[in-house]
């Protein structure tokens, strides 16, 4: 993945040749892709594809804990146990995964204890929910689709979590984030690169999956 200028960085949204909006900015956080759907979903409005990597290979290697820590709870301890009334959180494995790695804590460090990958951390989707909504058959369906498409298909772990702001008096949409490292787990931990999830050709991958997997 090539480096960008400040220039560049600075650009808001650029609407590409196949429709979908482009965003590059500063920081960890690559290229920013969304899709809207506008009918024909009864539970999502809108699916966003972010991956996040380093734009300069001088800069200290993010780790995921940093970067999906805040995201995972309102509070910075995403390790606390008190019980959280606006978020449902979960993760899922492929089959083969460390019997070591029981909770969402074990999969953090598990993957920041070995060594960083040169660009990449991880992909990031996020699912809008439409204001009519049922949040658990939301949940449910992204879970489903994240344990088919990254655990079982290629052998990657995700995490995700639910948001309801309006139960904290904060405004927005509810919304599920999902949350994928950029290594394969297999039985000897964290290993190989992720492929061509954390590149250009992964949002459209991903984009048609989830297609799929709302059409089935």
């Amino acid at each position: 993945m090539m480096r960008f200028s400040k220039e560049r960085q600075a650009r808001q949204d650029i609407l590409s040749a196949d429709g979908y909006k482009r965003r590059y900015g500063p920081g960890s956080v690559g290229r920013y892709y969304d899709d809207v759907w506008t009918s024909g979903c009864p539970l999502f409005s809108m699916f966003t594809f972010v991956k996040c990597f380093r734009q300069d290979p001088r800069e200290l290697p993010s780790t995921l804990a940093e970067q999906v820590g805040p995201r995972l709870a309102p509070a910075p301890h995403y390790q606390s146990s008190s019980p959280l009334t606006d978020v449902r959180r979960d993760f899922v494995l492929p089959p083969g995964a460390p019997r070591t790695i029981a909770s969402i804590a074990e999969l953090i460090a598990a993957f920041d204890n070995v060594p960083p990958l040169r660009r990449d951390v991880m992909v990031e989707m996020k699912f809008i929910l439409r204001a009519s909504a049922s949040p658990h058959c939301a949940y449910e369906s992204v879970r489903g689709f994240a344990l088919q498409h990254f655990a079982k298909e290629r052998e990657l772990a995700a995490m995700l979590v639910l948001h309801l702001p309006g139960r904290s008096g904060a405004t927005g949409d509810n919304h599920i984030h999902l949350f994928v490292p950029a290594r394969r787990l297999t039985p000897e931990g964290f290993t190989s690169h992720a492929g061509q999830l954390v590149h250009d050709q992964g949002f459209a991958e991903v984009t048609e999956a989830w297609r799929d997997w709302r059409n089935s």
